[in-house]
This record gives structure tokens, C-alpha cells and sequence, in this order.
């Protein structure tokens, strides 16, 4: 917009030149028709003497192209309209201003040549105005869009966060959460809206999941527990021989595992819901792992293996999660070293801290877990033993990784070298 106003302007100013220079050369014409060339040469002589800022330009020669009169000592000589640079004339007084060229009209008159010139001045000083007007609005432009785009980019970053919120609230099990969709029908509500449908039938869908759940509890459970008071009490007649007593004392046991294999699963279940969050609170960590330690390290010693505790952590240190869960997670780890390790081996359990996160790991010198196991053995029923003959339900670890996403805790299995290494990372900020 601005080299379109300086160019229109130039074509303007450059036009309205050429009348005055017409009609000033009518003029000249005129004077010199009523009283010749001496009156013309009177005249130009007079009026360059107010032209020294060399804003008009008037010069007259003689039939060999010697000046008579004018302002100018030396210019091209021609006949109609041209324009005339700068460096092609020699003005008797230095110009006022920036001028590039002269706007020029010449004219035979009688055995000489009459030129006369306008600057090009005006155009310059219009192109300055035009230039600071277009720095001055463009920078007024830069800032407005600058701060729309700022204060857009803004709306629809807090509107991608709270996008972000809902679905994280939603990975750790509250489908309620709702998103708002905001008043403007654009890409981001249409979006916020597919997610919030999408949330009602997947809490639809859990719902009666758990409700399906919850009655297969319902109906299972007692079937379970007369079963299993049945065979205990075969198990202990005197009476009953021998070998059947064997087989009732076997059905006891697998009745037991089928019980303790279902309370786990329910269990599973109920952790990846989300419902337990609701008793977190703030726990102290050296507590925590002192408890666990107590309790558990008599039954390491009867297993035949040793259990060390470090703790490199202030006595303060204060984690938020569940106190039953956790010493749960670290009960299981600690049961699972202790199956697993044939022989008398070495069994850690440390904690430290790392910037805003508390690392706990617990470690042993058994046989550990191949690589390509180790994703695996968190899937529910897997075990490395096919076989089975070894005592467990293959969902030890399963609720270890179910209380660790519930506690937003990341678990990594390595080698021990020998033995297996779990650490657990929580964050330290409460959410």
C-alpha cells in the first residue's frame, strides 16, 4: 500500500508539473509574441533571481545555445518533455533539499531554446511522509497482530490443556471428568465434543462392566467359600483313609489358590478402576519401608535368606499414596524374591532421592528375569515356569504394576547382576 501511494503520488505530482510548465511556457510565448525576446530575457532574468533554491528551473539561449538567462549554467538542450537527473544540469545555486532529476519542458523559441524544469523535491518529501507512515503503521500492524495472535495462540493452548486434563483424569479411571466445549463452533470444541461422547459410553460401558463384576462376585463367592469349608473340614476326619484323605487335602489347596486367584483378580480389577485413590494421603516414607521390613524380615530369615535395608532418604520425606497398597507392592516384591530364590541369596530393600522423585528398589541375588520376560511377567496369569509347579498365582506382579499406575509410579525391571533389580519411581509433587 505504500509504494502504490508513493507511485501514485509521483505520477501525480509528476502530471501536475507539466501543467504549470505548460502554462508557464504560454506565458513566456505570449510576452515574447507582444514584446520579444528582450522583454522575455527582462523577465526570466527577474524571476530567477527568486528561484536560487533551484525548486524551478529557467533557461534561455541565444541561436547557438549561449545562455541569455535563467538560473542554470549548463543543461541538456531539447524540444518537448523529458526527465532531467540531477548530475546532467549545472545549477548556479546548490538545490534545496533531496532532488533526484527535474520534471523539464523544451521549446524552439524564435534562433534559441527556452527550457524550463521542475524539481522533484515535492515527491521526495511526499515519499518521506509515506515511508514514516508506513514504519509508523507498520509497527502499530506488528503489534496488534503480535497480540491477537499471542492472545489466540493463548486461548487455544488453555483450551488444548484443558483437553489434556480430562483425558489424563480419565487414563487414571474418574470418567466423569467432562470437557468444556466453549462457545464457538471451531475444530477444538468438535473435538472437546467426540471426547465427552466418547467419555459417556466408555463410563457407560465400565459401569456396567463393574456391575457384571459385581454380580459374578456376588455369585461366586459363596459357592467358593462352602466348597472350601467343605473340604477343610474332609481334611481333618479322622476316620477318612488314607488315600482319599490325600485327594481331599489336594482339592483344599487348589480350592484355596482358586479363592486367593480370584480375590486377586477382583482385586486387579478395583485398582485399575481408580476407586482407591480416594484414600491417599500424605505418608512418610521412612515409616513405610521400616514397617515392611519389620514385618517381613523374619520371614526371609525362615526362608533361609538375608534382608538389608538402606534407606538414604531425610527421616521426613513424605510420599501421597494408599499405606496398605504400598506396603502391598512392596510386600509382593519381597515375597516374589523370596519364591524364586532356590538357594540362600541376598534380598535389598533401599530408597534415595533423585531431584523431585523418590526412587525405591529392591533388589535380589537370585536368578532373575530374561530380558525379553520382562514386560511379560506384569501381564495377569503369566508365569516364566510353564510348567506351574511352582507355588503362586501369576498375579503378583500384575497388582504390583496395577498399585504402581494408581500411584503414578514407574517401574523398571534390570539385572542385578546376579539377581533382578525393581526400582520404583514416584514423583514428589503432590498432585
Amino acid at each position: 500500500m505504500a509504494g502504490i501511494a508513493y507511485f501514485q503520488s509521483e505520477k501525480e505530482i509528476r502530471k501536475r508539473s507539466f501543467r504549470d510548465l505548460k502554462d508557464l511556457q504560454q506565458s513566456f510565448l505570449a510576452v515574447t509574441q507582444a514584446h520579444g525576446i528582450e522583454r522575455l530575457q527582462q523577465q526570466i532574468e527577474f524571476l530567477s533571481i527568486g528561484a536560487k533554491s533551484g525548486e524551478t528551473l529557467y533557461y534561455l539561449t541565444d541561436s547557438e545555445n549561449r545562455p541569455l538567462a535563467g538560473n542554470v549554467k549548463k543543461i541538456p538542450i531539447f524540444v518537448g518533455r523529458r526527465d532531467i537527473p540531477l548530475a546532467q544540469i549545472e545549477l548556479m545555486n546548490k538545490p534545496r533539499g533531496d532532488v533526484r532529476k527535474y520534471f523539464s519542458l523544451g521549446l524552439k523559441l524564435g534562433e534559441g531554446h527556452l527550457i524550463l524544469g521542475r524539481s522533484d523535491y515535492e515527491v521526495e518529501e511526499i515519499g518521506e511522509v509515506i515511508l514514516n507512515a508506513f514504519f509508523v503503521g507498520f509497527g502499530i500492524s506488528l503489534f496488534l497482530t503480535l497480540f491477537v495472535a499471542f492472545l489466540s495462540a493463548y486461548r487455544v493452548n488453555l483450551r488444548i490443556k484443558r483437553i489434556e486434563f480430562g483425558l489424563n483424569q480419565a487414563s487414571e479411571g474418574d470418567l466423569s471428568i467432562r470437557i468444556p466445549e466453549g462457545r464457538s463452533e471451531d475444530d477444538i470444541s468438535l473435538i472437546a465434543e467426540k471426547i465427552n461422547q466418547m467419555l459417556e459410553q466408555l463410563e457407560a460401558t465400565v459401569e456396567s462392566l463393574r456391575q457384571v463384576s459385581a454380580d459374578m462376585a456376588h455369585e461366586l463367592k459363596t459357592p467358593l467359600q462352602r466348597l472350601y469349608q467343605e473340604l477343610e473340614e474332609l481334611s481333618v476326619l479322622p476316620e477318612l483313609p488314607a488315600e482319599p484323605a490325600m485327594r481331599v487335602n489336594k482339592a483344599f489347596k487348589e480350592a484355596n489358590s482358586l479363592i486367593e486367584t480370584f480375590q486377586a483378580l477382583l482385586r486387579i480389577s478395583q485398582l485399575e478402576s481408580g476407586e482407591r485413590r480416594q484414600g491417599f494421603k500424605d505418608l512418610n516414607v521412612a515409616h513405610l519401608l521400616t514397617n515392611v521390613a519389620e514385618i517381613y524380615a523374619p520371614v526371609v530369615e525362615d526362608e533361609g535368606h538375608q534382608l538389608s535395608v538402606d534407606l538414604a532418604i531425610p527421616d521426613d520425606l513424605m510420599i501421597y499414596g494408599d499405606f496398605d497398597l504400598l506396603t502391598q507392592l512392596l510386600a509382593n516384591l519381597i515375597e516374589n524374591s523370596v519364591t524364586h530364590c532356590k538357594a540362600a541369596c541376598k534380598i535389598s530393600l533401599a530408597a534415595k532421592q533423585e531431584g523431585a522423585h523418590l526412587i525405591i528398589a529392591v533388589t535380589d541375588t537370585g536368578p532373575g528375569i530374561p530380558a525379553a520376560e520382562r514386560e511379560k511377567v506384569f501381564e495377569r496369569l503369566y508365569r516364566l515356569e510353564k510348567s506351574r509347579t511352582t507355588a503362586g498365582t501369576g498375579l503378583g506382579l500384575s497388582l504390583v504394576k496395577a498399585i504402581a499406575d494408581l500411584h503414578g509410579c514407574q517401574i523398571t525391571l534390570a539385572d542385578h547382576q546376579p539377581g533382578l533389580s525393581v526400582a520404583l519411581s514416584f514423583s514428589l509433587a503432590k498432585p
